[in-house]
């Protein structure tokens, strides 16, 4: 599975064409759990504490016991946080896919983002220029990734009012913010959501196609 995308990368760049990945359409990259990881009969997953989990196969394993890497003994639970990583990672070495990462949870996008492989601080032998805290430079915060796009899922206005405004601030990180009204239970009034700088939201207005328009992308579709 991890592998599947560096195979569709090199046959865009072959082709001279982009692809579009709805990355784990059943579960949010953004969730904030610190808990282990368990499959879904129960078993947990575990990670190797220095392959990480960048080894397909034997590790992770899934068990109901500690595993044992191989080569370097004991493995340790797997976590969110460590399959964001290999996600993320994954994401800066697939440049000619444009990943869709939809969440209900925009207001951790920015604590979560981590700065891209190909940052500046970051040097080729695996050292970094600046200080690091987790997978986020202190410095260079975030960082612009071009070939993501951001999208919120909102079902209602109470939703809209409150995860719009949150991927707004996500402007700088990625090319494409989107809002996912799936599925939608309700008629929303997106003047609330939206800075009121913008002015008024009309379809047959001028303003509709401007390029100050806050979302570039709207999906739209019942339950």
């Amino acid at each position: 599975m991890w592998k599947e995308p560096l195979k569709w990368d090199r046959k865009c760049c072959e082709s001279g064409t982009r692809q579009r990945v709805f990355c784990a359409s059943l579960a949010d990259v953004f969730e904030d759990w610190n808990g282990p990881v368990r499959r879904h009969d129960g078993c947990t997953m575990w990670e190797c504490s220095q392959c990480g989990i960048w080894r397909d196969g034997a590790v992770p394993e899934v068990q109901k016991v500690a595993v044992h890497c191989y080569e370097h003994g004991p493995c340790k639970p797997l976590t969110v946080q460590a399959i964001r990583r290999r996600l993320f990672a994954l994401i800066d070495q697939t440049p000619n896919l444009d990943w869709l990462l939809v969440t209900k949870r925009p207001e951790n996008i920015v604590r979560m983002w981590p700065t891209p492989l190909n940052s500046p601080c970051r040097l080729g032998d695996g050292s970094v220029s600046h200080d690091f805290i987790g997978d986020r430079c202190v410095k260079c915060k975030g960082g612009n990734r071009q070939n993501v796009w951001l999208l919120t899922s909102v079902e209602n206005q109470e939703q809209a009012d409150k995860r719009i405004p949150e991927l707004l601030k996500c402007r700088d990180l990625a090319p494409v913010l989107g809002v996912s009204f799936e599925p939608l239970l309700e008629s929303i009034d997106l003047h609330s959501s939206f800075p009121a700088s913008q002015g008024p939201i009309d379809a047959t207005s001028e303003f509709f196609d401007d390029s100050t328009l806050p979302i570039d992308w709207g999906i739209i579709g019942g339950e």
